[in-house]
């Protein structure tokens, strides 16, 4: 009696066996983890030969994307926005209280009055220059960015690879003559200084230079920090005469450090 169940029992197991080898024949091959591709979870990392990918949400989808050990590095500074003599003896705009460099951090004042202590802190250091003049590119890389602001003049966002976690920002420039994708060299001339405000200082543009580390908020740094090697000498000096010149007309910036910079806690916007 014990044999038919015997056969029986492996007949059973034979069938099993066979179905579960058809339903993973039926079941759809899980495509190979590739940069875009769709992924099961967030955060979920896996390695490949090109590399180690992580899944990650973007736009509501969650695709592969590559994990960089290493953000890429920031370019360093090599060239003011604008030529070194430019703003000496001009007059800014009321933001600074008529200084012709604003520094980072310079407590604007209210709507920019140039009020002392109310805790409005310049995200970006402004340099007022004539009509006209150039805007040079502060540092060698390619151009990631050419928006048109909201006051009518455009900004002009470098970096040292498209994909580097640091911007370098040229903001209120009119007369472009770079665009997305083109490599710049420091000092280049890539467009010139706004007139946006001219009608509150007669004759006199601005251009605010900016280095900003994207994500989520971004945060504006103090671009005097990392200077190139080869120009630190050059740009303090550049940047200690432009101060001294505001100071002798009885507007100096206290507490800078390094020059340039009213301290270097970032600026989130």
């Amino acid at each position: 009696m014990s044999a038919p169940k015997s056969r029986s029992a492996g007949a059973a197991a034979a069938v099993l066996a066979l179905l579960v080898i058809a339903s993973a024949a039926a079941a759809p091959a899980q495509a190979a983890p590739r940069p875009g591709r769709t992924c099961p979870k967030a955060g979920v990392t896996v390695t490949t030969p090109r590399g180690e990918l992580v899944c990650t949400k973007v736009r509501g989808r969650l695709v592969w994307r590559p994990v960089r050990e290493q953000p890429a590095p920031a370019a360093a500074l090599a060239s003011l926005p604008v030529p070194a003599t430019a703003p000496l003896g001009v007059v800014g705009s009321t933001m600074g209280a008529g200084r012709s460099v604003v520094a980072f951090g310079y407590d604007t004042g209210p709507r920019g009055e140039g009020a002392i202590g109310t805790g409005t802190r310049n995200p970006q250091p402004t340099f007022f220059a004539p009509l006209g003049t150039p805007v040079l590119a502060p540092v060698t890389g390619v151009v990631t960015r050419v928006e048109r602001l909201y006051s009518g003049d455009y900004t002009i966002w470098m970096a040292a690879s498209p994909d580097a976690a640091d911007v370098w920002e040229t903001e209120h420039v009119i007369g472009v003559r770079v665009a997305p994708g083109d490599t710049v060299v420091a000092g280049q001339v890539i467009a010139a200084v706004s007139d946006y405000d001219s009608r509150n200082t007669p004759g006199v543009g601005l251009v605010e230079l900016g280095l900003l580390r994207t994500g989520s908020p971004p945060r504006h740094l103090c671009p005097f920090t990392d200077i190139a090697a080869g120009r630190r000498t050059a740009i303090t000096a550049e940047l200690t005469t432009l101060f001294a010149a505001d100071a002798a007309r009885g507007l100096p910036t206290e507490g800078m450090s390094p020059i340039g910079c009213v301290g270097t806690d970032p600026i989130a916007g």
